[in-house]
């Protein structure tokens, strides 16, 4: 591989293509037998579905922050951001296995029958017209309206206990066991949930198409303002479309638990592993001899303060959650932080806070550290890793409290196949890229300032 110096394409990377194509091929065979034999195959791709998408949206704000922000020093490095925000409609394509599986993921696909809410407004007003009857007074009605919250409590936690060891719920329809949910089928409907993927998508690839266009043909400073106006836009769907496409894709996977803060978690964690990757592309450039003056110790500074600055603001966000759950201490809410402190799951909570904010937190908070381009490369590659298991911890564990089955063993080959058969595609199209375009935005005003070592 190396640079072209007219074209500021990469050539001879053919052989690193084929390299990739070949391992998504295996990967590709591997997963197809674990697609025959392992159960939670679903599951085990959802999660590499739902860490290469993130990757690819963090992409996106990258750019969309590089622009609002009118920051130079990120020029030189902007393509590394932008050709991997635009791989996002691969993940469109590969969100075909599950669609085709969706019954099987979500467990509020279950048919709402009529019988379901009629039966739930009748105990509704059965209930009242029986606190009506049989309350003599206020005094009273406080003092039994305590004790009948207080065994509901209890009886919640004793039921939810139940379902986590005897399968789906004492029940096949997931709205016969939660008729007090009947309210949320308007929004938890497959309809509705297609109809917000696709408006999703359509809002990714508008903001997507047209910085990438403007970024390829930009001349003059009017395409940079328009790519900032673009941005200030962006920015404000990035943030709505981001969390609920959270709130649906993963949250949803247990529709009994919610957390307000779940989309600002996901966010804070695609970002980080975005900017993980960006080093990583960089790294592995510079020791192929291609753009070592370009990116040079100043990026590398700045890479390593914003990884550090997520690294705090993804463990604020995740801890605060955890922390006011707990504190509420509401059935409905701690028993999804239970399912993930019991058993084997224990020691992957623990790997998330040592391995995605510890060991980061400890190393980028010195200076000479974050200038170290061997130091860089392993936290670039556990941040990577982490966010993978982030992405795992979300998920899988969803597939256990519903199937009904103990956990005798997490992680599977099937997981490790469906990584090679998605990242070796993901991978060859993302170095394919650079071979049509050039692999820096030499055309911005700001570029002799991005690639020099002030800075600005």
């Amino acid at each position: 591989m190396k640079l072209n110096e007219q074209k500021y394409t990469l050539d001879n990377s053919d052989s690193l293509i084929r390299r990739f194509l070949l391992i998504s091929f295996v990967g590709v065979l591997l997963s197809y037998v674990g697609y025959q034999f392992d159960p939670k195959f679903i599951h085990s791709y959802l999660v590499c579905y739902l860490f290469f998408t993130t990757l690819t949206l963090g992409g996106l704000f990258f750019v969309l922050a590089h622009h609002i922000f009118g920051a130079d020093w990120s020029v030189s490095i902007r393509r590394f951001g932008e050709n991997l925000m635009v791989i996002l409609p691969l993940m469109l394509f590969l969100s075909i296995p599950i669609v085709l599986n969706f019954d099987h993921l979500y467990e509020w696909t279950d048919p709402l029958t009529k019988e379901v809410g009629k039966d739930h407004s009748l105990k509704l007003d059965s209930n009242d017209h029986d606190l009506e009857v049989d309350l003599p007074n206020k005094d009273s009605h406080k003092h039994i309206a305590a004790h009948d919250a207080d065994h509901d409590h209890h009886g919640k936690l004793e039921d939810s206990h139940k379902a986590d060891h005897n399968g789906h719920h004492h029940s096949s329809n997931f709205w016969e066991y939660h008729p007090t949910m009947t309210s949320k089928s308007s929004y938890l409907n497959k309809d509705f949930f297609f109809a917000r993927m696709i408006f999703y998508f359509v809002v990714w690839f508008l903001l997507i198409s047209r910085l990438y266009r403007l970024s390829l043909n930009q001349e003059s400073k009017e395409d940079k303002i328009k790519m900032r106006r673009t941005s200030a836009l962006g920015v404000a769907l990035f943030a709505i479309t981001g969390s609920f496409f959270a709130f649906d894709a993963i949250m949803s996977l247990d529709p009994t638990w919610y957390s307000t803060m779940f989309g600002v978690y996901i966010f804070a964690g695609s970002f980080l592993a975005a900017i993980a990757f960006i080093l990583l592309v960089s790294l592995y450039l510079r020791s192929k001899g291609i753009f070592v003056d370009e990116v040079n110790n100043k990026h590398y500074m700045n890479l390593g303060k914003i990884a550090f600055s997520f690294t705090v603001f993804w463990a604020y966000i995740g801890g605060f959650q955890y922390y006011i759950i707990w504190y509420g201490n509401i059935p409905e809410e701690i028993n999804w932080f239970l399912q993930r402190w019991e058993g084997p799951w224990k020691y992957i909570s623990y790997a998330l806070i040592f391995g995605h904010f510890v060991i980061p937190f400890i190393v980028l908070i010195f200076y000479r550290l974050k200038r170290n381009k061997a130091v860089l490369t392993v936290l670039g590659t556990l941040i990577l890793g982490m966010h993978w298991l982030d992405m795992y911890w979300l998920v899988m564990p969803n597939y256990f409290r519903v199937e009904g089955k103990d956990v005798l063993s997490l992680l599977s080959w099937t997981d490790f196949s469906l990584i090679l058969a998605m990242g070796g595609l993901f991978m060859a199209i993302y170095w394919r890229l650079f071979k049509t375009v050039p692999i820096a935005a030499i055309n911005d005003e700001d570029y002799n300032q991005s690639i020099s070592n002030e800075e600005s």
